[in-house]
């Protein structure tokens, strides 16, 4: 019986010794795994039966409507499930009235629009991103570099004023 309690707590000793050899990887791998598949669900390309989230509106849907801020107008409305018609336009007032002016078809992701140009001697980047009934716009450019009047400028909050489909009756989008 002595020959085979020794032999059974030499048996426990191996499965030991491998446990611990084998923990780290383990737990490394664990960690990989949670790494990757945050990542994958950070970036959205997760399979939707992976997710268990509830399917939404479009981010195109959800954003439609009319903003304004004193002296600027946006409007908003969807092209296609994934990309929207924009459309900005700002009086800089007296004296002078300057314009600024943007109409575009433009890609939507997360709740936000980019648009970019170098057309106008440099780089303008404006960004519009979209938090329930509030618009907020950031320009990256001068008036210049952007194609405005001379000091105008579309950054600011916007407020939602209308959640209608709006008509776009500015010029219209080429």
């Amino acid at each position: 019986m002595s020959g085979a309690g020794s032999g059974g707590l030499h048996g426990s000793r191996q499965t030991t010794a491998l446990r611990a050899e084998w923990t780290p990887s383990l737990a490394l791998m664990h960690r990989l795994i949670v790494v990757a598949l945050s990542q994958l669900f950070l970036l959205g390309t997760l399979p939707a039966s992976a997710t268990a989230q509830r399917p939404r509106r479009d981010d195109a849907q959800l954003v439609t409507g009319s903003y304004a801020q004193p002296g600027c107008g946006l409007q908003v409305a969807p092209v296609a499930t994934d990309s929207v018609r924009i459309q900005i336009e700002c009086n800089r007032g007296a004296p002078d009235y300057n314009l600024g002016f943007l109409d575009e078809h433009l890609p939507i992701r997360s709740g936000t629009v980019v648009y970019s140009t170098r057309a106008y001697s440099g780089s303008c980047r404006i960004t519009i991103a979209f938090h329930g009934t509030r618009a907020v716009v950031t320009e990256d450019g001068t008036d210049i570099t952007c194609g405005f009047g001379a000091g105008v400028s579309v950054a600011g909050v916007y407020r939602r004023t209308s959640r209608r489909s709006p008509p776009f009756d500015l010029s219209p989008c080429g």
